[in-house]
């Protein structure tokens, strides 16, 4: 860990390559990696990197912890110290979701960043909550968009409710002029 801060520190990426070329698994060299790929505009590299971040991630994880199937949640990461492994694995995850949205898979895009908000939806470390509506918006999900913000309760106890948030009134408002009130527009349940 101390070498990695005198890597860091330095702010060279040649060294960085070379320390991950001694280290491949050091998530935050890593991480810095994929912002020097994302800063000189080498996307390939960087999502391919990101990729392999969260494969490492999830290999070093229990094998009970599923993220995919939104059966499990990580704890708070309020702490930078304490929930550090935590912290990286949203930071990997959130880039990683950028990246898959670069590339215009929209709707891979909406169903990682749902994953992403149900590990934390408390305290959404990634901020999905603010951008949650444009990516269903993008994906065309309209009616998911709809039933969350038209949703009497908040989905947590301690979560705002979709319907304060001026980003998702514009977002329902471009949603029921493209596809309809989908309230109205559903068949009767039988």
């Amino acid at each position: 860990e101390a070498l990695y801060k005198q890597v860091r520190d330095l702010g060279d990426g040649n060294l960085l390559t070379m320390f991950l070329s001694d280290t491949p698994y050091h998530i935050e060299g890593l991480l810095q990696l994929v912002h020097l790929f994302v800063m000189m505009g080498v996307w390939d590299k960087a999502h391919e990197l990101t990729r392999r971040i969260v494969w490492i991630m999830e290999s070093s994880a229990l094998d009970s912890f599923r993220p995919h199937l939104a059966a499990c949640r990580l704890g708070p990461t309020i702490d930078p110290e304490k929930d550090k492994p935590n912290r990286l694995f949203f930071k990997a995850l959130c880039i990683h979701l950028q990246l898959t949205f670069r590339l215009r898979l929209v709707s891979c895009a909406v169903r990682m960043a749902s994953v992403i908000l149900s590990l934390d939806p408390v305290h959404d470390p990634c901020h999905m909550w603010l951008k949650l509506d444009t990516y269903y918006l993008s994906a065309c999900f309209h009616s998911t968009l709809q039933d969350i913000y038209f949703a009497d309760p908040p989905v947590q106890e301690n979560d705002w409710p979709p319907a304060v948030m001026p980003s998702w009134a514009f977002s329902v408002a471009l949603s029921v002029r493209k596809a309809g009130d989908v309230r109205t527009n559903r068949p009767p349940d039988v």
